[in-house]
């Protein structure tokens, strides 16, 4: 462990370039030295006792265990109730030392901290540049150790959740300069559109942020088409997180065309931004020509049958996607069959969710006959939709001779009961790679569980059965544990909403694979 330095809050001048940090509370402020002039411990000054020990020990207001990555409280209560802000500070460390990842206080934070943390990063680089220039330096540092060589020079995770930051454009101006930073979390900042102008702007020179968050900002359209030209000329962002804001069509609609020229951009997450029609259409149109990007999440945007058309289209010759949430899109089966299509042909997507979309068995038979042929999907999520055994049937069809599929969700199709968990039972006895099935919330009953408990006995591949919330009494269950008397590979089983009886829930426990059982409410 590194010697511990102390520091006196009350007393120590800061020099010029940390002159941003003269305002802030004396223990704050120290405990920000401590940041930048420690990289395995920082303490605040003074001594206390500990009243369990009775021991004399130094209070650190925070510790760095470099073996766990964590931080460590002293007299964690009285700083907690004068500084909740910094309740919940994380630091990570490279397992080389040499970079270290920041998590900012949340909740409670003081106005006006967000742009002097960035006025300090800003000259720290600004610091930097003149030494590399032979320039002279502001003015000399009172600790031994260089805090602008320190941490500070390397920190490349900034989270600032949860903070009402009003400093944003000071943090955009600071990224203009900062040249280590790679990861911005900004969610939950009501920064607006103006704020994600400055960012935007800050984008357009900035080389180094990949990844950059600003959910639940209060953004529209204006401020989605201010970073959509930012990207049109930044290389280095390749994960775009702006969930919950409300962009609408016209932000969705910029967003695709800074897509059509971008090469970097991989994860853009656009869930609950009220894109419709259009915008799904032009998110289309760019994936079409786009080559980079591999996880588009639209989950909950009012695209529609015509939306998910129009992205199925765009499937068929896109070769880069392999993760697609439309969860909550109201795609239907008109764009469920649409989607089936184009997984006919496609050759990159894995995973696929269409929960909540109003699929009914019609929808599920498409995209059945889609996993006969196709040879990459392996997660399939048609939770919450209109699904009856019918459909059910036609999926268990399909894994008969589907060697791909690893995960399937059917939850809450309230239709799917026993013919259809015996149909998915028949298939089970002959597929080898289903491992995870989740049927929670269908109307499943003794005889769809006594079918599924036969084909356990012989099955090597599912290791998870979710049947929450069916119609299943004590015989389903005592068919079950039946059947994990010689069943080897199931570890999870999920009964709970069930009427399986105190008999019932007895049997089951005699297993000796299964770690986690929960056979009751």
């Amino acid at each position: 462990m590194a010697d511990v330095q102390a520091l006196e809050p009350t007393k120590q001048r800061l020099p010029a370039p940390l002159s941003a940090l003269d305002n802030l509370p004396a223990v704050l402020r120290a405990s920000l030295l401590g940041f930048l002039t420690a990289r395995d411990i920082a303490v605040v000054t003074g001594t206390c006792k500990d009243y369990r020990t009775g021991s004399r020990i130094v209070p650190a207001l925070f510790r760095y265990t470099a073996s766990t990555g964590r931080v460590r409280w002293g007299d964690a209560e009285r700083f907690a109730v004068a500084f909740p802000w910094f309740s919940s500070v994380r630091v990570k460390k490279s397992p080389d030392g040499a970079a270290v990842s920041v998590a900012a206080p949340t909740a409670a934070s003081p106005r006006g901290l967000a742009s002097r943390l960035a006025a300090l990063v800003s000259s720290v680089f600004r610091r930097d540049a003149m030494a590399s220039e032979g320039a002279s330096e502001p003015g000399p540092l009172p600790a031994k150790r260089n805090p602008l060589t320190g941490l500070c020079a390397t920190v490349h995770t900034l989270d600032l959740r949860y903070n009402s930051v009003d400093g944003v454009t000071a943090l955009a101006d600071a990224l203009k300069v900062n040249a280590t930073v790679h990861t911005l979390n900004l969610r939950w900042n009501q920064m607006g559109d103006e704020g994600a102008t400055a960012l935007a702007e800050a984008l357009k020179v900035n080389a180094t942020v990949h990844t950059l968050k600003l959910g639940n900002n209060y953004m529209s359209g204006a401020g989605a088409t201010a970073l959509a030209e930012a990207l049109r000329v930044n290389a280095t962002v390749h994960t775009l997180d702006l969930t919950t804001n409300s962009m609408g069509d016209e932000g969705a609609t910029a967003l695709a065309e800074a897509l059509k020229v971008n090469a970097t951009v991989c994860t853009l997450d656009l869930r609950f931004n009220s894109v419709g029609e259009a915008g799904a259409t032009a998110l289309a149109e760019a994936l079409k020509v786009n080559a980079t990007v591999h996880t588009l999440n639209l989950r909950y945007n009012p695209i529609g049958a015509a939306g998910g058309t129009a992205l199925a289209e765009a499937l068929k010759v896109n070769a880069t996607v392999h993760t697609l949430d439309l969860a909550g899109n109201s795609v239907d089966d008109a764009g469920a069959t649409a989607l089936a299509e184009a997984l006919k042909v496609n050759a990159t997507v894995h995973t696929l969710d269409l929960a909540g979309n109003s699929v009914d068995d019609a929808g599920a038979t498409a995209l059945a006959e889609a996993l006969k042929v196709n040879a990459t999907v392996h997660t399939l999520d048609l939770e919450g939709n209109w699904m009856g055994d019918d459909g059910a049937t036609a999926v268990a069809e399909a894994l008969k001779v589907n060697a791909t599929v690893h995960t399937l969700d059917l939850s809450y199709n309230y239709s799917l009961g026993a013919a259809g968990a015996t149909a998915l039972a028949e298939a089970l006895k002959v597929n080898a790679t289903v491992h995870t099935l989740d049927l929670a919330g269908n109307s499943v009953d003794d005889a769809g569980a006594t079918a599924l408990a036969e084909a356990l006995k012989v099955n090597a591949t599912v290791h998870t059965l979710d049947l929450e919330g069916n119609w299943m009494g004590g015989d389903g269950a005592t068919a079950l544990a039946e059947a994990l008397k010689v069943n080897a590979t199931v570890h999870t089983l999920n009964l709970r909403n069930n009427s399986v009886g105190a008999d019932g829930a007895a049997a089951l426990k005699v297993n000796a694979t299964v770690h986690t059982l929960h056979p009751w409410d």
